[in-house]
C-alpha cells in the first residue's frame, strides 16, 4: 500500500480500497464508497462509459492486470494478458497478475470490470514514491507509446446501438453480452452506444433491455484493429429486472480464495437458470434502471429468485433506496424465492439491497444465498417519471448553454411512462413560488406516452425567465404537474441554476484533501450551496460570480504553496480587488512560504502581518469577544501544531488566538470593497463541542461576516439556530405516498396530524417527545379520498400548516 501522505483523502483512508467491488473494509474506511473521490468516480461512471482504463501508482515498473480479489481469471484473461504484455513491450515492465502479486479488495481495477465491464489496469511508475521532477520526461517518454498503442487496439472488436424494434429508439440502459465470454457491458446512458473490446473470431452477441426481450445476432466476426458495427433490434414485450450492480461484495476470501465459482452478473436480467452466489454473510445491491424502478402498487412490487444449488429456501434481509448509498428502509428477512412490498418505503425504489443471513459454510462452492434475479410487478396502468430535462438559450438568450440572470429560455422536459398502458394527451403545467424567475408559458404538451417508452416537449417547451438581478449560481425551483387524460396526475421538482457560480467555491489545494471537504460539510449542514474543487484553473474565467472562496493548503508537510507569480495567485488576488470574500488556510502560507518557497504573500490584503514561523504548542483555538467568534473554543488535533504566527494591522482584527503560549492565530479583514479571513491552521483539525463551538457554526459565521445569509423559514430573530420547520410534502398533488419533513430544534412535545377539507381529524402521524434534529413522515394515502387535505404540525404554542391534494 502507499503512504499515508499519498491518500489523495485522508491519512488512513485508502481510495484504492473504497470501492464496491469485493469491498471487504480494508483501507480504513467503514463503508464502500465511503469518501467524495470514489463516490464520484462511481457516478461518474455510470454516465460515460469507459472500455479501456489505466491506473497509475508508484511505485514500481509493473503492469498490474487483474482480478486482484481472487486468483480465478476473469472471462476476458486471453486478452487481458496479451494487451498486458503489449503495454509492457514498449517499456520493458514487469507483467503480473494482481492476486498473484498481492490480494486487495475493493480497489479501482475489479470496480471497473465488475461494475462497468472496463478493463482497467494498475501500473506502477518509477523507483520511488515521489519521483524527481528529472525523472519525469523520462517517464513519459517511456508510457507514451504504450497508451497510444492501447488507444489504437481499443477500437478492436464490436461497436453498436440497441433499439426498440417498433419505434427504432435507442435503448440507453441496455446490456449486450457476448455468449462466448459471458461478461456483459452497458449501452450509454446518454448516447446509447456500446463498444466490446474483443479478440479477433466470430461471437454471438446477445442484448436485453427491461420492458424488452432478449434478442441475439449470431456469427458476428471481428477482425485485428478494426470495428465491426452492429444494430440489434428488441422486442417489446419483456419484464423489468435487476440489470446492473452498485456493490458486490463477498465476504473474505482467505478461507477459501476460489469459493465464489458463480459469475456476479449472472444475478442480472431475466431468469435463465443461472445465479449468483453473494457469499456466507456476503452483501449486494442492485440497480433496477432509472426508468425502470420498482412501484408501489396493489399487493407486492418485487420478486426475488433464488437459484438451485442444492440447498433450497437460503436466508437474507432485503432492503430498497432511492440512492445506491442509502438510507435504506429493510423489507424484511427472506427465504427462497420470495415476493415484497415497497408500501412503507415510498411509491418507488431504483435499488435493492440483499444481505445473506451468514448462515452455512465459507468454504462452500456456492455460498450463502444464491440471486438468480430480481423482477419487478410489472406496473399496471400510467406510471409517469421525470427522465431529464435542460435548458435552450439559443432562441432568446445568449447561446452560452447557461440560464443566465435576465435571460429568457426554453425548458425541454422528458417524461417516461413506466406503466403498461398508454398515456393519452399528457400536459405538463409548470410554476414557481421564487421570487427571482417567472414562468412565460407554463402549459406544455408531450402528446401520447406509450408504455415503456419517452417524450419530450422540444415542439412546445416552456419558456422562463430571471430577473437581471438574480444572483449569479441561484438555484431556482420550479414544480412540474403532469396529468393525462386517463386521470393519472404526478408532480415533480424541478431545480434550474441561473448563470455560473453559487453561495461558495472550495479550492482544496491541500494534498490529502483533508479540510476542504470538512468546509463543504460543514456549510452545507447550514444550508449553503456551492463548489468543491481540487482544480482552480477550470474556475479562472467565473471566480467572480461566487459569492465566497475557500481555500485550503495544508499543514506541513502536506502542504501545497500557491506560487507567488503563478496563475492560482493572480486569480485569487483579482478576485479579490474585484469585491470578492475569501477565506484562507495553512500552517506555512503566511510566514513560510512567502520567505523561503516562492508563494504569494497575501498578508497585506488579508490585514495580516506574519511575524513568526510558529513551533508545535497549538493547542486551543479560542474566539475573540466583539467579534462573530465571541464564545467559541475549540480543541486543535490537526495534522500538526506548527502553524504561523499572524497578527492584525490595518482594517485586519483578531479573531482567533492560541490559548497557551498565547499567539494569534486568525484574523478577519473588513477592507470595504473586500472582506477576508485568514487562519494560520486548518478547519478540519478543531474538534467539535458545545454550540456556538462547532464548525458549523463557524462556517456559518464566517458566511455571515461575509454578508451571505441563507434563508430560513420562520427564523426566530433572538436566537438564529432555533428553527422549526414545516416543509411541502412532496410530491404533491400525490397518489399513493406522500413525504413530509420538518424540523425541530430542541427537545419538545410535538403532533403531526392530518385533516381533511372539513377540519376531520384524518390521521395522526406523529404524537409524543422528540430529539432536536430533521424528520421525516411517510403517509400512505391509498386509502384516502381524492380531495384537499391539511397537515399541521404543533409543537408548544408553534403551529404549522400546509396543504395536501390526493388525486386518483
Amino acid at each position: 500500500g502507499s503512504p499515508c501522505w499519498q491518500y489523495p483523502k485522508a491519512c488512513g483512508i485508502d481510495l484504492n480500497r473504497n470501492y464496491g467491488y469485493m469491498w471487504i473494509g480494508e483501507g480504513g474506511d467503514a463503508v464502500q464508497y465511503g469518501q467524495p473521490e470514489t463516490q464520484a468516480m462511481y457516478e461518474f461512471s455510470q454516465t460515460r462509459n469507459f472500455v479501456l482504463g489505466l491506473s497509475y501508482h508508484t511505485y514500481g515498473q509493473i503492469v498490474n492486470y487483474l482480478w486482484n480479489w481472487t486468483p480465478t481469471r476473469t472471462q476476458d484473461d486471453s486478452i487481458i494478458e496479451e494487451l498486458s504484455d503489449a503495454y509492457a513491450s514498449y517499456n520493458g515492465y514487469w507483467v503480473t497478475n494482481g492476486y498473484e502479486w498481492y490480494r486487495t479488495n475493493g480497489d479501482m481495477n475489479d470496480y471497473s470490470y465488475g461494475i462497468d465491464g472496463a478493463i482497467d489496469w494498475t501500473i506502477e511508475l518509477a523507483t520511488s514514491f515521489i519521483p524527481p521532477e528529472s525523472e519525469l520526461d523520462s517517464i513519459w517518454d517511456r508510457n507514451r507509446p504504450a497508451i497510444t498503442h492501447l488507444l489504437r487496439r481499443s477500437i478492436q472488436g464490436i461497436s453498436g446501438v440497441v433499439r426498440d424494434g417498433n419505434t427504432g429508439d435507442t435503448l440507453t440502459e441496455a446490456v449486450v453480452n457476448i455468449d462466448e465470454i459471458d461478461w456483459p457491458v452497458f449501452c450509454d446512458r446518454a448516447s446509447g452506444h456500446f463498444h466490446r473490446i474483443l479478440l479477433p473470431g466470430t461471437y454471438t452477441v446477445t442484448a436485453w433491455a427491461n420492458g424488452y426481450l432478449p434478442q441475439s445476432v449470431n456469427s458476428v466476426a471481428v477482425t485485428s484493429d478494426t470495428v465491426t458495427s452492429i444494430i440489434i433490434d428488441l422486442n417489446p414485450t419483456g419484464g423489468n429486472y435487476a440489470f446492473k450492480y452498485a456493490v458486490a461484495n463477498v465476504p473474505d476470501q482467505l478461507s477459501n480464495p476460489t469459493h465464489n465459482v458463480t459469475l456476479t452478473p449472472w444475478a442480472l436480467g431475466p431468469i435463465d437458470s443461472k445465479y449468483a452466489s453473494i457469499g456466507k454473510g456476503g452483501e449486494v445491491i442492485l440497480d433496477m434502471g432509472s426508468l425502470t424502478p420498482i412501484v408501489d402498487g396493489a399487493g407486492d412490487d418485487f420478486t426475488v429468485y433464488e437459484g438451485d444449488d442444492g440447498i433450497a429456501n437460503e436466508g437474507y434481509e432485503t432492503f430498497v433506496s432511492n440512492d445506491y448509498r442509502g438510507p435504506w428502509t429493510s423489507l424484511g428477512n427472506g427465504t427462497g424465492t420470495q415476493s415484497f412490498d415497497i408500501n412503507t418505503f415510498g411509491s418507488t425504489a431504483r435499488y435493492v439491497r440483499l444481505i445473506d443471513d451468514d448462515d452455512g459454510n465459507l468454504t462452500d462452492p456456492t455460498a450463502g444465498f444464491d440471486l438468480e434475479a430480481i423482477e419487478a410487478a410489472q406496473v399496471q396502468g400510467v406510471f409517469l417519471i421525470l427522465q431529464d430535462y435542460s435548458v435552450i438559450d439559443s432562441v432568446t438568450g445568449n447561446n452560452n448553454g447557461l440560464f443566465d440572470p435576465g435571460e429568457t429560455v426554453e425548458l425541454i422536459t422528458t417524461i417516461h411512462n413506466a406503466g403498461s398502458q398508454d398515456a393519452i394527451n399528457v400536459m405538463g403545467v409548470l410554476s414557481e413560488s421564487d421570487p427571482y424567475v417567472s414562468v412565460d408559458s407554463s402549459t406544455s404538451s408531450f402528446g401520447n406516452i406509450p408504455g415503456g417508452t419517452s417524450a419530450d416537449n422540444a415542439s412546445d417547451p416552456f419558456v422562463v425567465s430571471s430577473l437581471p438581478t438574480t444572483p449569479q449560481g441561484y438555484m431556482a425551483a420550479f414544480s412540474l404537474i403532469v396529468s393525462e387524460d386517463g386521470g393519472y396526475v404526478d408532480t415533480f421538482d424541478i431545480t434550474l441554476k441561473i448563470g455560473a457560480g453559487g453561495q461558495f467555491l472550495i479550492w482544496d489545494n491541500d494534498p490529502n484533501f483533508s479540510s476542504g471537504t470538512s468546509i463543504q460539510t460543514a456549510l452545507e449542514a447550514v444550508g449553503y450551496t456551492g463548489i468543491y474543487t481540487t482544480d482552480l484553473s477550470s474556475y479562472y474565467g467565473e471566480l467572480q460570480y461566487y459569492q465566497a472562496v475557500f481555500v485550503c493548503v495544508g499543514m506541513y508537510s502536506n502542504n501545497n504553496v500557491i506560487d507567488a507569480n503563478g496563475p492560482d495567485a493572480t486569480a485569487l488576488v483579482n478576485y479579490l480587488n474585484g469585491g470578492g470574500r475569501m477565506y484562507l488556510e495553512g500552517g506555512d502560507v503566511w510566514y513560510w512560504d512567502p520567505l523561503y518557497n516562492n508563494g504569494h504573500d497575501f498578508g497585506p490584503l488579508f490585514g495580516i502581518n506574519a511575524t513568526d514561523d510558529g513551533t508545535d504548542d497549538l493547542a486551543t483555538v479560542q474566539g475573540q469577544g466583539g467579534t462573530f467568534t465571541i464564545g467559541m473554543s475549540f480543541t486543535y488535533n490537526g495534522e500538526n501544531n506548527y502553524v504561523d504566527h499572524i497578527v492584525p494591522e490595518g482594517t485586519g482584527f483578531l479573531i482567533f488566538a492560541n490559548s497557551s503560549p498565547s499567539y494569534d492565530c486568525g484574523v478577519a479583514n473588513d477592507a470595504g470593497t473586500y472582506k477576508t479571513v485568514g487562519v494560520s491552521w486548518e478547519f478540519s483539525g478543531l474538534t467539535d463541542s458545545a454550540p456556538p463551538s462547532t464548525k458549523a457554526a463557524l462556517a456559518d459565521s464566517i458566511m455571515r461576516f461575509f454578508g451571505i445569509f441563507v434563508i430560513r423559514e420562520e427564523e426566530e430573530a433572538r436566537a438564529p439556530s432555533k428553527v422549526y420547520r414545516l416543509s411541502q410534502s412532496y410530491p404533491n398533488p400525490c397518489k399513493h405516498h406522500a413525504t413530509i419533513a420538518y424540523q425541530v430544534p430542541r427537545k419538545a412535545q410535538i403532533s403531526l396530524k392530518l385533516y381533511d377539507a372539513s377540519g376531520r381529524l384524518v390521521r395522526t402521524l406523529v404524537n409524543g417527545e422528540v430529539e432536536p434534529g430533521s424528520y421525516r413522515a411517510q403517509l400512505d394515502t391509498k386509502s384516502l379520498a381524492s380531495g384537499v387535505y391539511f397537515y399541521r404540525l404543533r409543537a408548544g404554542e408553534r403551529c404549522f400548516t400546509k396543504k395536501l391534494i390526493i388525486i386518483r
